[in-house]
């Protein structure tokens, strides 16, 4: 009898589970569950008609039973266009109910999961055969593998994909998905570096110098940057171009750099009241952005703009870096001491609209005195330029009197740590001890919980990937040769061994996005160009590097000579592509130099030598006796201040003169 009453409960147990499943799975793809979601994209299409849901396995297993196709919408809260096509097409009932009687629908917010972000722009650029932006709007089947691929459509050009694609389903299913797998398997492939052999060497400097002069065809001397209809800055190649023009010097390179950094330094790219950097310019002269402003890049640009000051001594870039750090420290950051994602492109509705001002805003004093850009009949934007102080008064009043576009305030840890690397040279840009301390808080905050690293800093759910470990690795590297502060190298070599055992892949000695034990849905596959972030796979590497000098570690010597050789084909065919690549790349082809400052000054010293911004060469220092690293080892004298210089670890005689060691290292190409 207890036997069959076990039983009974047991039975009871099982279909209690089962109906809950069901009726919970029912419940989750017959409603709208966005409102349950932390981030401000997915909530801001919490009150669609579309059935929307949040990207799980759950979701997708779901999709799996029932055999339903899969809509994958992915954008971000700044996006202008995402927008758009939210209030034209998903808060349309009828729309929505296309979409939920045929799909289940997944929103993806690609600043939470840029794992799933980059899988899918990849697979979009296969199926369509040029580059993808955002919105970005992926059919799939039921296991999340692509068919389609399109960016913003209108509501009757969405609407008729949905028909078509439900038309194709129906008469050509098989056909459809047999295609799916071969696109799954094509991004799988194309973001596979090639086979080299083993005994392979790394490029020599003049095929570096051949591909180099190859993409200088695509160099815009008319107007700075890269040739192309719309223009984004991209400071990867910017800052390779720095250090490669000091190792092999040309004149024609440098006047591009700079050329390059006062064209956008002039440009409609730059707030000249709020301060700070928009997305893009939607010409190729600069002069209309899309006006989304976005931490990462004014991250990067404060770093490359307080680098170039240091190199060029121009006050120019030194007031462009400042216009820069006055709007991640007045606007963008938090109470936490960490930094806010990105700003809207729009406000009551419009692009651009705090932004603009139209002919009777400014009058026809300042229309006079002012530079702008024509947006169009009516208005104008202003370009980054010196303004009186009663000028930024009138404007800003009118500016105030505007509703100001909304901040994503979601902390990423990767866009963090750019903006806090940024914030590290401003410091030694400006020399302000104030920058100084805002940058170790920041950075502080940002490795608070690095143990358990998220992407999305207070977000449980939220997985880090690559670029999370890369990019605070090297800040946290940058922080310690600045500061002095062991426990930055620490944390630096702590996330580059978490980063190489997480993130490793089985067949390469490159690193996949998402982490050995992710469980994304999408396979793991391998990031390895530069886009307007620099690359994970070359930001961990150039911090792999230099802990081989401090730490003597061969393991990471190996692993820096594996992975460039494994890139350097694609390197030789785009350097444009892969700019921080090259940069890495620079490391075998010149003398890499070792300052070790020691003794009573070794602070100062070290910061005079940093300000020089010498390429090939790690400067570290310490005021008193220690071991922390090989370097340091038997080269403490008490009351005097050393500075060694070493090549590949072979030593000079000391220095005790910081000019005399400026001069050396100045004169050592």
């Amino acid at each position: 009898m207890l036997k069959n009453y076990s039983h009974y409960l047991s039975l009871a147990a099982l279909l209690f589970l089962l109906f809950n499943s069901c009726a919970e799975n029912k419940s989750t793809i017959d409603r709208n569950n966005l409102d349950l979601e932390r981030s401000e994209y997915l909530l801001q299409h919490a009150e669609n008609p579309v059935h929307w849901q949040s990207w799980s396995e759950q979701i997708i297993s779901i999709a799996k039973r029932q055999q339903k196709p899969i809509i994958i919408s992915i954008g971000y809260s700044s996006c202008h266009w995402c927008h758009v096509m939210e209030r034209e097409s998903f808060s349309d009932r009828v729309v929505a109910d296309l979409m939920n009687r045929h799909f289940i629908s997944i929103k993806v917010d690609r600043e939470e999961k840029p794992d799933i972000d980059f899988y899918y722009l990849t697979a979009a650029q296969l199926i369509t055969g040029s580059p993808a932006g955002w919105p970005l709007n992926i059919i799939a089947t039921p296991e999340g593998e692509a068919f389609y691929a399109g960016t913003y459509h209108s509501k009757e050009e969405w609407m008729e994909v949905l028909n078509k694609t439900i038309n194709q389903l129906n008469k050509n299913k098989d056909r459809l998905f047999d295609y799916a797998r071969m696109v799954k398997e094509g991004v799988i492939n194309q973001t596979q570096p090639i086979e080299v052999a083993d005994n392979s060497e790394l490029l020599d400097k003049e095929e570096l110098e051949s591909s180099l002069t190859t993409w200088m065809s695509d160099w815009d001397f008319d107007y700075g940057g890269i040739r192309a209809e719309e223009k984004f800055v991209n400071p990867s190649q910017l800052e390779f171009l720095l250090d490669y023009n000091e190792l092999n010097p040309s004149a024609e390179i440098e006047n591009f750099i700079v050329f390059t950094l006062k064209k956008i330094a002039q440009s409609g790219l730059i707030d000249p009241l709020n301060g700070g950097v928009f997305r893009y310019s939607t010409d190729d002269k600069w002069q209309i952005p899309h006006f989304e402003k976005m931490l990462y890049d004014n991250g990067q640009l404060l770093k490359l703009y307080s680098r170039a000051y240091l190199k060029f001594e121009d006050p120019f870039f030194l007031e462009t870096a400042t216009l820069i750090a006055k709007y991640l420290l007045e606007e963008l950051k938090q109470d936490s001491e960490l930094f806010s994602a990105s700003q809207n492109a729009e406000s009551e509705g419009k692009e651009g609209y705090y932004y603009l001002f139209s002919k009777e805003e400014l009058g026809a004093e300042l229309l006079n005195e002012i530079t702008r850009f024509e947006f169009d009949s009516q208005t104008y934007h202003l370009p980054a330029q010196r303004l009186s102080s009663s000028m930024i008064d009138t404007l800003n009043e009118i500016r105030v009197s505007k509703v100001a576009p909304e901040i994503d305030h979601k902390a990423i840890i990767s866009w963090n740590a750019l903006a806090v690397e940024g914030l590290f040279y401003y410091y030694l840009a400006s020399g302000e001890t104030a920058i100084l301390e805002q940058a170790k808080a920041s950075l502080n905050a940002a490795l608070n919980d690095s143990k358990s690293l998220r992407h999305v800093a207070g977000d449980p759910s939220s997985n880090a990937v690559l670029e999370d470990y890369a990019f605070l690795a090297k800040t946290a590297l940058t922080a310690y040769q600045i500061t002095g502060d062991l426990s930055y190298l620490e944390s630096s070599v702590r996330l580059t061994d978490e980063a190489i055992d997480r993130f490793e892949m089985k067949d390469s000695p490159l690193f996949s996005n998402s982490a050995k034990r992710a469980t994304n849905g999408v396979p793991r596959i391998i990031n390895s160009s530069d886009g307007v972030l620099p690359n994970p796979n070359a930001s961990l590497l150039t911090t792999i590097y230099h802990l081989s000098h401090i730490t003597g570690k061969e393991s990471y010597k190996k692993r820096y000579e594996a992975m460039l050789t494994n890139i350097q084909p694609w390197v030789s065919e785009s350097i444009g592509f892969f700019p921080s690549w090259a940069s890495n790349l620079l490391y075998s082809q010149h003398p890499f130099y070792e300052v070790v400052v020691m003794g009573v000054e070794a602070k100062p010293y070290a910061k005079k030598l940093l300000e020089e911004q010498y390429a090939n060469t790690l400067t570290l220092y310490s005021k008193e006796d220690t071991e922390e690293s090989p370097l340091f080892k038997n080269r403490f004298v008490k009351d005097e201040t050393l500075i060694y210089i070493c090549i590949d670890n072979t030593c000079l005689q000391p220095l005790s003169d910081i000019e005399e060691a400026k001069t050396f290292l100045s004169d050592k190409q």
